[in-house]
């Protein structure tokens, strides 16, 4: 089993994102059992929580996407 997930195959779908009122996070989808840890792992490993204006800009792209704002 690999420890990271694979970005050219549909393993990306072992990482979700969730938006609250600041930022928006790296999580583990809900349903996702059996590859939970390669999941967990590579959110860890990259450090995708882990730099808060990284969490905050996606939070800004995230609004544009939903609201259109620029």
């Amino acid at each position: 089993m690999p420890l990271l997930i694979d970005p050219i195959t549909d393993q990306t779908r072992l990482v979700s994102y969730e938006k609250d009122e600041e930022r928006v996070l790296a999580v583990i989808p809900a349903g996702v059992t059996m590859w939970k840890s390669v999941g967990a792992d590579s959110i860890e490993c990259l450090g995708l929580n882990k730099r808060n204006r990284l969490n905050q800009k996606r939070a800004d792209f995230w609004d544009r996407c939903l609201y259109g704002y620029r």
